[in-house]
């Protein structure tokens, strides 16, 4: 009888826990999700957010970008801004992040953001999702153009060529994650 009285606790337990992560993946998913940006471009030290034009590199970051290129061994890193509003009367919280990010249709970036993100109930909070990618791996000659074309644009220098941005994310609560990804589309 006694075992039969903890087995029935442990399975009310179980089923409990089950219920509140199925709720928080609720709450996550009827969250609102909006691309808001890319910012924080670096390579080999040199803050890109800041050039004008590939001209305007002094010769000391010319030289650390050259030699990183050659070397292949850095990275280009910058920040996807995700805003998340939650118009739920309960705490959104996400354990960790999945995304892709592809540019005109090419996927460029993946990874997994381990940080997590609290969305407090009926506001909007601003992720910042860090990410890095190797720039030989997008140094083809379409992917390069639209890489370049997606920084003038962000740094509010006017180009031509439209960009599409589009960002899949795939948030996981409670140790599960979600099926679908999250498509976020923004035109630049």
């Amino acid at each position: 009888m006694r075992k039969a009285v903890i087995l029935l606790v442990a399975a009310c337990a179980f089923l409990m826990s089950g219920c509140s992560v199925f709720s928080s993946l609720s709450t996550v998913k009827e969250c609102n999700y909006s691309f808001a940006g890319l910012d924080g471009f670096s390579y080999a030290g040199v803050k890109l957010d800041k050039l004008k034009d590939p001209t305007s590199l002094t010769l000391t970051d010319s030289i650390n970008l050259l030699t990183a290129l050659r070397d292949k061994n850095t990275k280009l890193t910058f920040n996807t801004l995700v805003d998340i509003e939650n118009p739920n009367s309960g705490t959104a919280s996400v354990e960790k992040m999945d995304w892709k990010l592809l540019l005109d249709g090419v996927e460029m970036l993946e990874g997994i953001n381990n940080d997590t993100i609290k969305i407090e109930a009926n506001k909007t909070s601003r992720a910042n999702i860090q990410a890095s990618v190797d720039p030989t791996k997008v140094m083809n000659g379409n992917s390069l153009d639209s890489l370049w074309t997606l920084y003038c644009k962000l740094s509010g220098r006017e180009t031509t060529k439209n960009s599409k941005v589009t960002l899949k994310l795939k948030p996981t609560v409670g140790g599960h994650t979600l099926k679908d990804y999250l498509t976020l589309d923004k035109e630049l």
